[in-house]
């Protein structure tokens, strides 16, 4: 064997050595990381208190999410507490409109640190369709390298190496990357806290004034938040999302306010991506007035670089109004740009359906239309929720959206190890529902095409639902009612 063939030979085997040591040590820090949450869940919590989080989107916090009545966690929490009279029983609603599956997950962990929960509510996933391209394949790539208690039995399972190798490369690509989707996930900081810091100066950025600020606040009460969002702008005039929340908070009080506020807030707003969603909101002060003529104008703007969510916004506040020919204009207006979208499609097969005319080639079905476009970005982020929750020693509850079929949901789930976790099915009882009750009496809207965002109603029927199956499982569920077992496992 020649010299150079000789060194070759050496280099190679000495980096397939380290390589080898590399994947040993990687998998052995799995299993050691895998075995103390293991102890930690079967420690098990002794405050006596059953806590339940519910993590989600608009679905979860509840269109109108200023009436606590209305959301369906707070009504599960009410239920829960009648039908076990004596025990301490908590709901967290952590439901914030607009969140996909990735941020939720991103969130996930302060909540675990803050609320100690013995139960995850999850209903998530209308979101991903609309998430960036990019975002999508860097949270991918961020998966664990490690296999805790969700990973290892996942098909096929790459080698710890190259996921190490993915997640640094996708580190150092947020690291550097202008539009990486930042959201703070610290929930120690109160809606006080954000106003005292605005007082002194400081900038607060718009995602972050919206989850720590508004949202917290509305769900206390009406009168509060506008006091608040009124100090807010007394100390930066120019906040244009304090801007743009206070408008929202005066539509239907003061609609005409309202316009000025989002009009200034437009005017004050200095991130040119966020422009289209302020719009919507100037829109919507429009269609509260029955002033289609500057509707129109803003639609025309909006559709110039159409989204999934403004051209549903669009559609909805038309529906609303009873516009229903406007609607299918603006959905088939956006099918032209996406023929394939999801929530376009079903909410068009909903309203053939409704309105008795036939869909084209079946194309347009209103039943069994996928609501995941993206399954490996939706699964790979369930799988993030599941390691960290069933890491922290709570169980976790996955429940499919109202009317559709649990069957997507346990496919994308399918070869993730059973321990620990449920899958909860709404589609009967809403089905059920359905033929005692007209769809607006449950529904406000289309959102998903056959559901959309639930009435006091809806949610009581799915809150209902939910609170029957946690207590003919309670064993399993850490026993709601009754004491708690310690380290029950299984489904």
């Amino acid at each position: 064997m020649k010299p150079h063939w000789k060194n070759f030979f050496l280099i190679f085997s000495s980096i397939m050595a380290a390589v080898l040591v590399l994947e040993g040590g990687l998998r052995v820090a799995g299993w050691a990381i895998f075995h103390l949450q293991a102890r930690h869940e079967d420690r098990g919590r002794d405050t006596g208190e059953f806590v339940a989080i519910a993590i989600g989107e608009s679905t979860t916090q509840g269109v109108g999410g200023a009436d606590p009545e209305r959301n369906y966690p707070n009504i599960l929490e009410k239920i829960l507490r009648e039908k076990c009279p004596g025990k301490m029983i908590r709901v967290e609603n952590l439901g914030v409109a607009g969140m996909n599956s990735w941020t939720i997950a991103d969130a996930l962990p302060a909540y675990l640190e803050r609320f100690q929960p013995d139960l995850v509510i999850t209903m998530i996933g209308i979101n991903d369709p609309v998430m960036p391209l990019g975002d999508r394949k860097r949270s991918l790539s961020m998966e664990s390298i490690v296999p805790l208690r969700v990973h290892g039995v996942i098909r096929p399972t790459p080698l710890r190496v190259v996921r190490l190798y993915g997640w640094i490369r996708a580190s150092l690509e947020a690291l550097f990357s202008e539009d990486v989707h930042a959201i703070s996930t610290s929930l120690k900081i109160t809606p006080e806290e954000i106003l005292e810091r605005i007082k002194k100066g400081e900038d607060i950025d718009g995602q972050r004034f919206a989850i720590h600020f508004s949202q917290p606040l509305q769900n206390r009460s009406i009168e509060l938040s506008v006091r608040m969002h009124e100090q807010v702008l007394a100390a930066q005039p120019r906040h244009s999302w304090a801007l743009l929340e206070m408008g929202n908070l005066m539509r239907g009080r003061d609609t005409k306010r309202a316009i000025q506020l989002h009009r200034a807030a437009l005017e004050h707003l200095r991130n040119f991506h966020e422009r289209s969603w302020f719009l919507c909101m100037l829109a919507a002060d429009y269609a509260t007035l029955g002033d289609w003529d500057s509707f129109r104008r803003i639609e025309d703007e909006l559709m110039a670089t159409a989204t999934s969510r403004t051209t549903m916004f669009l559609a909805d506040m038309y529906l609303r109004r009873g516009r229903a020919e406007d609607t299918v204009r603006v959905i088939k207006d956006y099918l032209k740009i996406d023929p394939r979208d999801p929530v376009m499609l079903g909410t068009l097969g909903a309203l053939s359906s409704r309105r008795g005319t036939p869909t084209q080639s079946g194309a347009l079905k209103p039943e069994g239309l996928p609501i995941y476009e993206d399954l490996d970005f939706t699964r790979w982020n369930y799988i993030r929720i599941l390691d960290r929750a069933l890491g922290s020693g709570a169980r976790v509850l996955i429940m499919q959206y109202p009317t559709r079929s649990a069957s997507l949901l346990k496919k994308m789930l399918h070869g993730i190890s059973s321990e620990g976790w449920y899958v909860l099915s709404h589609e009967e009882n809403f089905k059920n529902a359905l033929r005692k009750h007209s769809y607006e009496e449950l529904f406000t809207d289309y959102l998903g095409g056959t559901f959309g965002h639930m009435t006091k109603l809806g949610n009581t029927v799915l809150a209902s639902h939910v609170a029957d199956y946690l207590l003919s499982h309670e064993g399993k569920l850490r026993g709601i009612c009754g004491a708690k077992p310690s380290g029950v496992r299984g489904r």
